[in-house]
């Protein structure tokens, strides 16, 4: 990953707008985040410190949130309804490169963001219900509101991971318009200056 590349659009609001929800959660049991986040709220003149520490939080807690989505929710997904497409990264040429490329910033990145977000929002739940208020407790709207719209992001991610398998094998599967089929006789490697092209009349035999 390029140092600046977390600063893109699509890993925004992968992993920064979800970890910002989950910071918020996390402000309930840790005192220093809640007085950020009541500083931020104030509007007050000295709200650099509160708004870098909410900044750094919101970036650590969305990547971990991120960790625990790739190795707990996908398994989990992956093993629910119909088998997903099995992705082939050996097709990826360099001319499909920019294409999927495209499309993880089109369909990855959402999932990435429903899923996270879910994850986000039950935590909130969680957390509200735990350590909020007495007003922030299960009978609160707000809290109910969190759960409710946690488990609708993650039921609709499964459909965007399915979407993201499927997007992906179209592309790794696609023909190219560029390169030949191997011969028997003349076997060609992905990126290879023999996988070019040649004219479909020349003939190439191995020496004998």
């Amino acid at each position: 990953m390029k140092p600046l590349e977390l600063l893109s659009f699509g890993h925004f609001i992968a992993f920064v707008l979800p970890g910002i929800v989950a910071a918020r959660a996390l402000a309930y049991p840790v005192p220093s985040l809640q007085r950020a986040f009541t500083a931020l709220e104030g509007a007050s003149s000295e709200a650099a410190g509160p708004i870098f520490l909410v900044t750094l939080a919101a970036l650590t807690i969305g990547l971990t949130l991120n960790t625990v989505r790739r190795e707990v929710v996908d398994p989990i997904l992956n093993r629910v309804g119909p088998k997903r497409e099995r992705l082939d990264y050996s097709l990826l040429t360099a001319e499909k490169h920019e294409r999927f490329k495209d499309a993880l910033e089109g369909v990855y990145r959402p999932y990435e963001f429903s899923a996270n977000m879910a994850l986000a929002l039950l935590l909130l739940c969680v957390a509200r219900a735990a350590w909020g208020p007495p007003q922030a407790g299960l009978g609160s709207s707000v809290t109910i509101g969190a759960g409710v719209l946690g488990v609708l992001m993650l039921v609709v991610s499964f459909s965007q991971l399915r979407e993201t398998y499927r997007v992906l094998s179209k592309i790794l599967q696609s023909a190219s318009t560029t390169s030949v089929p191997p011969t028997k006789d003349v076997p060609i490697e992905l990126g290879s200056p023999s996988s070019q092209a040649r004219p479909p009349s020349v003939t190439i035999e191995n020496p004998k």
